[in-house]
């Protein structure tokens, strides 16, 4: 698995530990996929803060010039709607979707002590002291 990148904030990270724990289980990951997971938790993290924003309404009333009462959309609904395009995209990329779930196929395990066969039996022999 890649490793997790510094910096990442506390919904970031959540995410990075579910989407590595998801995709080494169906053993699609591996470590150039680094890029794509960081970029797929930035946008869950827009997409949390711009939803929680939106969560009671995605408008807020205001004034025009001529003072009648307008309602206009909140910055954040648009921002939510393009995290949950990019969002989609990277889930998309990653396998994670219904659809390109069938696109990936999982990755060969690696093979156990027994199936090396007799170079297994020096994995954990100590080095010989000089």
């Amino acid at each position: 698995a890649p490793a997790k990148p510094k910096g990442l904030t506390r919904i970031e990270s959540g995410y990075w530990d579910s989407l590595v724990k998801t995709l080494m289980q169906r053993r699609t990951l591996h470590v150039g996929m680094a890029g794509i997971l960081h970029v797929t938790c930035s946008y869950y993290n827009q997409f949390e803060r711009c939803r929680a924003a939106c969560k009671k309404s995605s408008v807020y009333k205001t004034r025009s010039r001529e003072g009648a009462v307008v309602w206009k959309e909140k910055p954040e609904a648009a921002l939510l709607s393009q995290a949950t395009k990019g969002l989609t995209s990277c889930l998309q990329e990653l396998g994670l979707t219904p659809a390109s779930a069938a696109r990936f196929h999982p990755l060969p395990a690696a093979p156990t002590k027994e199936e090396r066969g007799l170079d297994s039996y020096f994995d954990d022999t100590p080095e010989p002291s000089a």
